[in-house]
């Protein structure tokens, strides 16, 4: 955690996936006070910078066209895995409000939210759909999503009705140009109340495109990814596709015009 003494500590921090911790240091001016070393596993590095809530700060994602700012922010933490060579912090996660006030009708919390999705969009961010997963869009997402209580990634360029918004909490996931994103909504269980304002915090996490290839294994199998890459795609598609068959029979549409983040050299990869 911040050290509390640290005089210098900034309002706004601009992030890079891929580049070194030492890198990352020089260029935000943060410090040893910033980094929480965790011996487990080999050794992680986490480079952390928080902010109170009545002054949040902002965190600026640098990736080219694709750049975006998260404002309000309130965590920021770097991820480094020293036991993996090229050492580089892969991946950051962090926490902001949802609003300047604490507060929220739940109608202006999803507007609020869907807009800031828009926002990513125009920074030619694209909806990526887990490769295990339907490929759903609108409404028929937020219903199947609904009747099978798993953390299905939405659609991102649908505005859901306030009852399917109160529905569920949600997850979208997005990629571009290397990058993968992953957008969360945590809600206060105790303000439901359609009709009383709501509580709600926003999470985010955006890792390198090798990660997130490595995430689809476990164990001593994510540093053989290439290697285990199609076999391992093609059994997470016929899992997509038995459950595609089953939801076409019974009405749903499935969006068979989606098109797969290229990751490996063989993708597209098919059953």
């Amino acid at each position: 955690m911040y050290n509390a003494m640290h005089t210098l500590k900034p309002t706004s921090i601009r992030i890079r996936v891929g580049e070194t911790g030492p890198q990352f240091l020089e260029r935000t001016g943060l410090d040893d006070n910033n980094i929480d070393h965790q011996p487990v596993g080999g050794g992680v590095n986490f480079y952390e910078l928080d902010w109170e809530t009545k002054k949040p700060g902002t965190v600026y994602l640098e990736h080219g066209e694709h750049s975006v700012e998260f404002p309000r922010a309130l965590s920021i933490t770097g991820m480094e895995n020293l036991n993996h060579p090229p050492v580089r912090i892969e991946e950051f996660y962090g926490t902001a409000s949802i609003t300047p006030t604490g507060l929220i009708s739940h109608d202006d919390a999803r507007k609020h939210l869907f807009g800031f999705l828009q926002t990513l969009l125009r920074a030619g961010w694209r909806q990526n759909i887990l490769y295990n997963h339907p490929r759903l869009g609108g409404g028929e997402s937020y219903r199947y999503f609904a009747e099978e209580h798993m953390g299905l990634g939405l659609p991102v360029d649908y505005l859901p009705t306030l009852e399917e918004w109160m529905s569920e909490e949600g997850t979208w996931y997005l990629y571009a140009d290397g990058l993968f994103m992953k957008i969360a909504i945590r809600r206060d269980y105790k303000r439901m109340d359609p009709d009383e304002p709501g509580a709600y915090l926003l999470s985010f996490s955006v890792h390198s495109q090798e990660e997130y290839a490595k995430r689809q294994f476990a164990g001593e199998q994510r540093e053989q990814w290439q290697t285990l890459w199609v076999e391992k795609i093609k059994e997470l598609k016929r899992e997509r596709y038995a459950k595609e068959k089953a939801l076409a029979a019974q009405g749903y549409s499935i969006n068979t015009g989606y098109q797969e983040p290229k990751i490996h050299p063989a993708d597209p990869v098919e059953p």
